[in-house]
């Protein structure tokens, strides 16, 4: 009788338990939701970022065409000297185009590799920034998880801490500097 009745109270206890702890367990989480994807690209650091790219862009494809031209000229004056030229005296004069417009690939092509990783560094800057300001944030207001806007299918417009995001990461970033290597 003495077990009947203390397997009767574990029992209850156990069903007791099982029932409130995920009650307790779910009224204790704080979760807040982030639109990652708005604050990158509407605070003041990725204009920065956006405006720097556009700048360094621009100034490239200007070279791109300048390169392009000269190479024109180049490959025209090659063709009017051929008629005039020996044969031996052309091929040399072609072989040196060749390799002049070679390298100006190549270093096009490196310029540009230069200026995608110093834009990639920039948004790696703003990203981390994001990080600690949502982290910062968690603390202040004892949030459990802060998740991305993209990752909620559905969520109480409440949960949204972007403004504040934003207004942070303004005053802790206000702009990235894109650092490109000089050729």
């Amino acid at each position: 009788m003495k077990k009947r009745t203390f397997a009767r109270i574990f029992f209850l206890s156990a069903l007791m338990i099982v029932t409130l702890v995920p009650a307790v367990a779910y009224a204790q989480i704080s979760i807040a939701v982030v639109d990652v994807e708005k604050v990158m690209a509407t605070s003041e650091a990725a204009k920065s970022i956006k405006k720097q790219a556009k700048e360094h862009s621009d100034k490239f494809e200007t070279e791109l065409k300048a390169v392009e031209n000269q190479l024109k000229k180049d490959l025209e004056s090659l063709r009017q000297e051929s008629e005039k030229l020996s044969k031996e005296d052309m091929e040399k004069k072609a072989q040196t185009f060749y390799l002049k417009r070679s390298q100006s690939s190549k270093t096009l092509k490196t310029r540009l590799a230069k200026l995608r990783v110093s834009e990639s560094k920039a948004v790696n800057e703003l990203t981390e920034a994001i990080f600690e300001v949502c982290a910062k944030i968690a603390a202040e207001k004892k949030y459990d998880l802060i998740i991305s806007r993209g990752n909620v299918i559905v969520g109480a417009k409440s949960l949204d801490i972007t403004d504040e995001v934003m207004k942070k990461l303004n005053t802790a970033l206000p702009s990235v500097k894109m650092t490109v290597p000089a050729e």
